[in-house]
């Protein structure tokens, strides 16, 4: 990597934009650079180089994101905007901070409307040469370019009014800068004297702007931040951040607006004390369902405390527990704790807490919000399977755990960890039970007042009292004694809860999408965003079917692979899917980060002697070929292709297939009789990266 790469970069762009015709694409041969960081935010209608950086032809891209991608070199480092036709390297995870890029078209894009506008440079055309994450921390430290403005070393975006940057992967989270965390304060006694209740404020609340008074609150619940920005809209900061707060005289609802929202996003949560002042209070429009507060001792005062960064200017101060006289009364955090024990004795939409320790983490997965557009790559919320166990069962406490604004502790979730997650609620699958004997499928999943800690982080935290709690004193000491070399932890691999029915009649009960051969199939595929997660309902014929422990294949004798278009594999042979999840030992292993997404490297799968069916489906209508996969989970060793493949003898654990070699070929044979014959088929696409998309059979049915 050559030294002053940006500095040529910039400079040549500069010289040359008065002597080119066509100012938007400038070919400049420089050394690669190296990307050391990634941000995203909603384009707004104040931007001004959201039309100049684009030709004719991308103008009609709906696309609502900008990036800011911060480059280096060997001297200096420069942030610099990424055209719109070049979106997709990031949304699909090729281009990834460590990323070498070289940079062959490019243009200095001008706010016309600014006469101290230095300019920002935008590339058009990069190409992506290598990954060396190693040096990126180091970089990070390298001297921003010499010529670069005040605006350009700032963490805010680049060309628009928006104050701050989102989460690359979701618009339900954003970068806060660390400079701006306050810190807990302690407080005089003599600012005690001014201090109101709740009550009071409330019966007093049409002449507030005049007194101004303060409070001193709890905080009892902690919803997720809330984005309510719009691409048509300039909002600087459209943010919402709602808390449950209470003192002795009872408990209301406070909102956070616009940048103190962003502000004490992180550094408030559950059990802190706010000294407030100079806000505003108005009636609550619609008391919110999910605070789940159910101390009836408690009253709750139906108004809103509002706090504002202008007009008025609220004050807000965190204040120490040690500072606080004895006279001050707040709520307790009432905790909830369940057991496995109990899991299934509890109602649907119970709302509860649970602790235990950590067996399976699976992968990050992103899901569609439902408002959600196609052009808007933060519409997802991100979510992880995982198993939790505790000392009153052998059966894990099953979770979906949907990412909340404690990041760090969903990212580094990790197997071997004791982790308490408060307000879970209980979900049953009974949209699919038809008699009372049928087994029920129970989960947790996760409300918008979630909250998630590792014992490390509450141990270190004052305001949680539940280590007072019997439950979380047994969980202490069976762990203690539990022989680890007893229990196996995994991550990763292919993981799908509920098991969906086994009748094609009880899924059909549910409004269902059946998608055309041809060109449908190939834009489901290709359009799935980095980690999202979809189902597929196709019809198709069976064409072809083997086992990465049987290479022989049972196929139609008209099969032509090559002249067919195919759908889901890069080869006709390509029998390494790693759908199995990974043994992890706490001991040994580091937990593998698989989100963010790093570069793509090649290389077998460590799970090659587990069983995989691998299948080509032929297209009713359309010459094409799907090709779908099926983790060999299977409790029988004798079955039929038919009951195998409608999910009959899943077993729905980790265990390795109990089927022998015999059984398998058995299977195989029995194959044949349904080769060419229509099947309804339920197929789940997972994109694991940019060029790789997992095709897993949940379910095919012969019709």
């Amino acid at each position: 990597m050559a030294a002053e790469t940006l500095k040529r970069l910039k400079e040549v762009c500069k010289y040359q934009i008065s002597n080119v015709r066509d100012t938007n694409r400038l070919r400049l041969p420089v050394e690669p650079v190296v990307v050391i960081d990634i941000n995203r935010y909603l384009t707004d209608p104040t931007d001004p180089n959201n039309e100049s950086c684009r030709t004719t032809s991308e103008k009609a891209d709906p696309s609502v994101d900008v990036y800011d991608v911060t480059l280096a070199d060997s001297n200096n480092k420069m942030k610099v905007q990424l055209a719109c036709h070049l979106h997709h390297f990031i949304q699909q995870g090729k281009m990834v901070v460590g990323s070498f890029l070289e940079v062959s078209q490019s243009v200095v894009v001008y706010d016309e409307m600014n006469l101290e506008d230095d300019g920002v440079l935008v590339l058009c055309d990069v190409s992506i040469v290598g990954y060396e994450p190693e040096n990126v921390e180091e970089m990070n430290n390298l001297p921003w370019y010499p010529e670069n403005s005040v605006r350009q070393t700032e963490c805010r975006p680049l060309t628009s009014a928006r104050g701050c940057y989102l989460n690359l992967w979701t618009s339900s989270d954003v970068v806060v800068p660390q400079t701006t965390l306050p810190d807990s304060e302690e407080i005089d006694e003599d600012q005690f004297g001014d201090v109101h209740t709740i009550s009071e404020v409330t019966r007093k609340w049409k002449s507030v702007r005049d007194v101004k008074p303060a409070l001193l609150v709890r905080v009892l619940r902690k919803s997720r931040l809330l984005h309510f920005g719009k691409p048509h809209k300039d909002d600087k900061w459209p943010f919402q951040l709602q808390l449950l707060v209470g003192d002795s005289s009872g408990i209301c609802t406070l909102v956070f607006w616009n940048s103190l929202a962003v502000k004490f996003l992180t550094c408030v949560e559950e059990g802190t004390v706010l000294f407030l002042r100079n806000f505003n209070v108005k009636k609550t429009f619609l008391l919110n369902p999910g605070w789940y507060y159910s101390d009836s001792n408690l009253k709750v005062f139906d108004f809103d405390l509002n706090l504002n960064p202008h007009h008025p200017v609220s004050e807000v101060r965190l204040i120490k527990h040690s500072s606080l006289p004895r006279k001050f009364r707040f709520p307790n955090l009432a905790y909830n704790f369940i057991t496995r024990c109990q899991l299934g004795s509890l109602p649907v939409n119970f709302v509860c807490d649970v602790t235990g320790m950590v067996t399976y983490v699976g992968h990050v997965t992103r899901e569609a919000v439902k408002s959600r557009q196609f052009f808007d790559s933060g519409g997802f919320w991100l979510y992880r399977w995982i198993h939790v166990m505790d000392n009153t069962s052998d059966s894990p406490i099953i979770m979906q755990l949907y990412r909340t604004n404690q990041c760090s502790v969903f990212d580094d979730l990790c197997p071997d960890q004791l982790l308490l997650c408060r307000h879970m609620r209980v979900v049953y699958d009974v949209e699919t039970v038809t008699s009372s004997r049928q087994r029920r499928h129970i989960y947790l999943t996760s409300t918008a007042v979630s909250q998630y800690y590792t014992y490390d982080h509450v141990r270190s935290n004052r305001e949680h009292q539940f280590e007072k709690e019997a439950l979380v004193k047994d969980l202490r000491s069976w762990r203690k004694r539990l022989k680890m070399d007893l229990v196996i932890f995994r991550t990763g691999g292919y993981y799908s809860y509920p098991p969906m029915p086994l009748e094609m009649q009880n899924i059909l009960r549910s409004p269902i999408t059946i998608t055309p051969s041809g060109e449908q199939w190939c834009n489901a595929v290709k359009n799935l965003a980095f980690r999202e997660r979809k189902i597929l309902f196709v019809q198709a014929k069976l064409g072809a079917v083997w086992s990465n422990r049987n290479s022989e294949r049972i196929q139609v004798a008209n099969l032509d692979i090559d002249s067919s278009l195919t759908v889901g594999m890069d080869s006709e042979l390509d029998n390494d899917v790693d759908l199995w999840p990974k043994e992890f030992d706490p001991q040994c292993d580091q937990m593998e980060k698989d989100f963010p997404p790093s570069f793509e490297r090649g290389g077998a799968s460590e799970n090659g002697s587990q069983t995989n069916m691998l299948m080509l489906w032929l297209g009713l209508n359309e010459r094409i070929l799907l090709h779908t996969a099926k983790p060999l989970m299977c409790n029988t060793d004798n079955v039929t292709f038919v009951d195998l493949v409608a999910g009959r003898c899943d077993s729905n654990t980790f265990d390795s297939s109990q089927i022998s070699q015999k059984g398998l070929e058995r299977c195989l044979m029995s194959a044949r009789d349904v080769l060419n014959q229509r099947f309804f088929l339920v197929v789940d696409l997972y994109r694991t990266s940019a060029s790789s998309v997992n095709i897993v059979l949940k379910r095919a049915f012969l019709l």
